[in-house]
């Protein structure tokens, strides 16, 4: 950071929720989806994974496509489960730096992300700690599947811009994602590149 800051716009998986992607495709083999690493391929490959994230594809219609490529029907308790698996959890002491930062400046979730991830943070949020939610923890949350764009799409940053009523400059932006990162440089904003050595808490140190 090398300036005052009034906005800080967080993202959510990889940053403040831990998150490990193989588990979920791990979960759905041992639930008899043998193929899951293929199908997976093909709905990046085809833009089906775009669609859902950014609302053209509503989530129950990306389950059905999903579960179509199925050798095996798949029971929609262990579905979701599979899907929600590499949701790994959102460390106390993180909870407690997002309340403190909450008191002094203006924080928000930018998220690519899906209706099933927020539906399951939340649900674990109020469980693990006390009623908490994401709407509680932060001022404001962008989910891509709501706004219809997706991280690094720069109308994507416009859009929160213009609802936020920011300036970049004195805004911080943090993600796991270098690519997203370069966008936000190239957009005036301060960033924070997440990594091994940088995390969430890390950035915060001082607090």
């Amino acid at each position: 950071m090398t300036g005052a800051i009034t906005h800080i716009l967080s993202d959510l998986g990889g940053v403040v929720i831990e998150i490990e992607p193989s588990k979920t495709l791990e979960t759905f083999r041992m639930i008899g989806v043998s193929d899951i690493d293929q199908i997976y391929l093909n709905l990046l490959e085809s833009g089906i994974w775009d669609d859902m994230e950014t609302g053209r594809l509503p989530w129950e219609d990306f389950v059905a496509l999903l579960e179509a490529r199925m050798d095996e029907p798949v029971e929609r308790k262990w579905f979701n489960e599979a899907w929600d698996a590499m949701l790994l959890g959102i460390p106390p002491q993180r909870i407690e730096i997002i309340k403190r930062l909450k008191q002094y400046y203006h924080i928000s979730i930018v998220s690519n992300t899906n209706p099933q991830h927020i539906s399951r943070i939340n649900q674990y949020l109020n469980l693990a700690y006390q009623g908490e939610s994401l709407p509680e923890l932060f001022d404001t949350c962008y989910y891509s599947y709501q706004i219809g764009m997706q991280k690094p799409n720069p109308h994507f940053f416009q859009h929160i811009i213009q609802k936020e009523g920011l300036d970049p400059k004195s805004s911080l932006f943090i993600d796991d994602s270098e690519e997203h990162i370069e966008m936000a440089d190239k957009l005036g904003f301060q960033t924070e590149w997440v990594r091994e050595g940088n995390r969430f808490e890390d950035i915060f140190a001082w607090l």
